[in-house]
């Protein structure tokens, strides 16, 4: 099919033109269509988030997931009953490419952004990992009945996870806790919280590609039961020292990195 002249080559690019002040919706496009997102963790928040990338006009999203299909990822939005027992990454990569996406896997060196979506606690060795190399990225975790999106971490300019569970530490009124946490493993995704998670996740990184301001680090947590939304903002914290690691470390990333156990020591 071709498209007339003066069509848009994207659905929404009128709206991205009268949403900037240049009205250059094109450059939306343009730079989202280079963009190489990650999306670790593939239930339905997951898949939820790798499909509305796609939709967005991301270039290309890299999906990662060891786990099986099982009967809770099934529905709309979510896998197909022909899927259960498949790979999460290889039914994702099918309805990516069903939908017109550029799907990747294994280790990428290229990527603009990762979202780590799961449950339990992020492992701090990866997340350092990410930020040796430079990467933005953005947790969503799981927690029973609520979830958490955020703090997107733009290594050298934003707070990362450590200086949140810091200022936490600091608050004595307050135990310490990792903020945004998430590995592999089976969890509950309530469906509503799945949708609002996924759509909060879209919105971070399409600030991120777009090139707008992603200003301060901000975590927010929706809870299904009390209809709630918390808001938090992080600055950096003056003793973490995490923007000295900026694109320190070199060598291939593997994507699937963000999960898994293990704990790192934050740098001197």
């Amino acid at each position: 099919m071709r498209l007339r002249a003066g069509t848009p080559a994207h659905p929404d690019e009128e709206l991205w033109s009268a949403a900037r002040h240049d009205g250059r919706g094109a450059l939306t496009r343009a730079l989202r269509a280079s963009a190489t997102v990650g999306v670790c963790g593939l239930g339905r928040t997951g898949l939820l988030l790798a499909r509305s990338l796609v939709a967005c006009g991301m270039g290309t999203v890299v999906v990662d997931d060891d786990l099986e299909v099982d009967t809770r990822d099934v529905g709309p939005g979510g896998y197909d009953l022909r899927d259960v027992g498949a790979s999460r990454r290889s039914a994702a990569a099918r309805l990516l490419h069903g939908h017109g996406g550029r799907v990747g896997l294994g280790e990428r060196t290229d990527l603009d952004v990762v979202v780590v979506v799961g449950g339990g606690p992020l492992d701090v060795t990866r997340t350092w990992q990410l930020m040796g190399h430079g990467i933005p990225h953005l947790p969503v975790a799981w927690e029973g009945a609520a979830v958490t999106v955020g703090p997107l971490v733009v290594p050298g300019t934003t707070a990362c996870l450590r200086c949140v569970d810091l200022h936490r530490a600091d608050d004595a009124a307050r135990a310490p806790q990792r903020t945004a946490s998430a590995r592999y493993g089976r969890h509950a995704e309530e469906t509503v919280l799945a949708l609002a998670a996924a759509g909060a996740a879209v919105r971070a990184v399409t600030r991120l590609v777009d090139g707008r301001d992603v200003g301060i680090a901000t975590t927010e947590q929706f809870v299904s039961a009390a209809a709630a939304h918390h808001v938090e903002r992080w600055p950096p914290h003056p003793t973490c020292g995490c923007h000295s690691l900026v694109a320190s470390q070199k060598g291939p990333l593997d994507v699937s990195g963000p999960f898994g156990g293990g704990t790192a020591d934050a740098p001197d």
